[in-house]
């Protein structure tokens, strides 16, 4: 139990660590996303009919042409799943932290009790 109970803080800085280096992780994938989300709009937004007129005229044409757009591009698809597997590990990372935390308590309280062993 001692030596659990010494090895602990270290086991709680990695996990700490790696929630905090996910979430710098997501946030730069959310501004890769964001960015591709740019570009599509930019390309419906400047988009011509062969008579050189906008494909898309009113607000309603071009949400409804960037909804179609996001669910066929493939780098948008991408980005997306990414940001959504990040934050998967993110929540399990979470859990695991909690786990330790956790344990760290119960391990103080044994120790408090009965002496540490």
């Amino acid at each position: 139990m001692k030596e659990r109970l010494l090895k602990l803080p270290e086991d709680i800085y990695e996990a700490e660590h790696k929630l905090l280096t996910l979430g710098i992780n997501i946030r730069d994938a959310r501004e890769d996303l964001e960015r591709e989300e740019l570009k599509l709009f930019s390309g419906i937004l400047f988009a011509k009919t062969p008579e050189n007129k906008p494909k898309y005229s009113n607000d309603d044409s071009r949400k409804v042409a960037l909804m179609e757009e996001k669910s066929t591009s493939g780098d948008y698809l991408e980005l997306e799943n990414k940001v959504k597997q990040l934050e998967y590990e993110k929540g399990v990372a979470e859990i695991a932290s909690k786990k330790l935390w956790a344990e760290l308590r119960c391990l103080e309280a044994l120790s408090r009790i009965g002496g540490v062993s």
